[in-house]
């Protein structure tokens, strides 16, 4: 790959909680090499049952052909998520940018996104951007992308 930052396709996946609550982080579907898909859950998908997770707190989970980052994030009702993802050398950016008036209420959501990449080292960034803030680094990780196997 090229230092060139390659955009990646992210669809976002409006789901209900009971389909994701759970699940495994391979059930999210890994799309292919430069490809994301997102899912979220709660609050921000203007689902009246919330997130269910006990603290705010992001992962990542390296799997054969990408990773899938789940984020817990609590943050001001009446928002709305878009997440976008990109790739520039062996760093990997996945932005959620939560839009909107925010209420003067808080609610849980969970982002789930996963990646479509090569097998071999990466580096995985989450960048989060509320409104009215600017976007902040909420988690890097180092990570080994293992090939599929036969």
């Amino acid at each position: 790959m090229s230092n060139q930052a390659i955009s990646i396709v992210c669809l976002l996946v409006l789901s209900a909680c009971s389909s994701v609550q759970g699940a495994a982080p391979g059930k999210i579907g890994i799309p292919g090499i430069g490809q994301s898909t997102t899912v979220i859950v709660g609050c921000l998908n203007q689902e009246k049952s919330a997130a269910d997770f006990d603290q705010a707190g992001a992962e990542v989970f390296p799997v054969p052909d990408g990773v899938v980052v789940t984020h817990n994030v609590i943050h001001a009702c009446c928002l709305s998520g878009a997440v976008s993802s990109s790739i520039e050398g062996n760093l990997v950016t996945i932005s959620e940018r939560l839009t909107g008036e925010p209420c003067k209420c808080e609610c849980p959501s969970t982002l789930r996104t996963a990646v479509g990449l090569a097998p071999g080292p990466w580096v995985i960034q989450l960048r989060l951007e509320k409104p009215n803030a600017p976007a902040q680094i909420v988690q890097e990780w180092d990570v080994k992308v293992a090939a599929p196997q036969p």
